[in-house]
């Protein structure tokens, strides 16, 4: 019996010394030179806000039960940010101010109201309800609807809930929106409102 060549036993040590092998390198794409190659990230475009609030609109119209008195005022609210209610940005304004303007086109009266510290929605118990604040001034407006909503960021969309409520703090309406987390959209996030 011959014994195997002591060049060929060591092959296999030379052979793995020829590759780069990082154990628990986060790196998906290794060069030859072992650099970690990041491929360019991909721009996420931007979605068009007077669409996605025009649409959004309709949406929370067709959605009640009942059509709306177009007499009966409603109040649209700056959206607050999911995880601190109290908190708005650029995006919740703009949101707030387009779904106002949308309103306003089909017919409907909408009251301007700019005070922001005076209009939150409370979350209580996962519910969420008016504040004693906005209970008190919207029979002083007039206003026998409230639209609100929420938005929260997520790592490439922000997911936004809007609804329309009584004046009890009920949802009598509900739209979902997702917006592709672009550019534009960050620029407005960073900005506070």
């Amino acid at each position: 019996m011959q014994r195997p060549s002591f060049w060929l036993l060591l092959l296999p040590l030379y052979l793995q010394g020829c590759g780069v092998y990082q154990a628990f390198d986060p790196c998906p794409h290794r060069l030859q030179s072992g650099d970690c190659y990041q491929p360019p990230a991909q721009k996420i475009p931007d979605p068009d806000l007077a669409l996605v609030t025009q649409q959004a609109a309709a949406a929370l119209l067709q959605h009640l039960d009942k059509p709306l008195d177009k007499a009966q005022a409603m109040l649209v609210t700056s959206l607050a940010n999911v995880n601190r209610l109290e908190e708005s940005s650029a995006l919740g304004r703009v949101l707030s101010e387009q779904l106002a303007a949308h309103f306003t086109q089909l017919g409907y009266t909408v009251r301007e109201v700019r005070l922001r510290q005076d209009l939150l929605v409370e979350q209580d118990n996962g519910e969420f309800m008016l504040s004693r604040s906005l209970a008190a001034i919207a029979p002083q407006q007039a206003v026998g609807l409230i639209v609100t909503g929420t938005y929260a960021v997520a790592q490439t969309q922000v997911y936004v809930t809007l609804k329309v409520l009584n004046l009890e703090g009920v949802a009598l309406a509900s739209q979902l929106l997702t917006l592709p987390l672009g550019e534009n959209i960050r620029r407005l996030l960073s900005t506070p409102a």
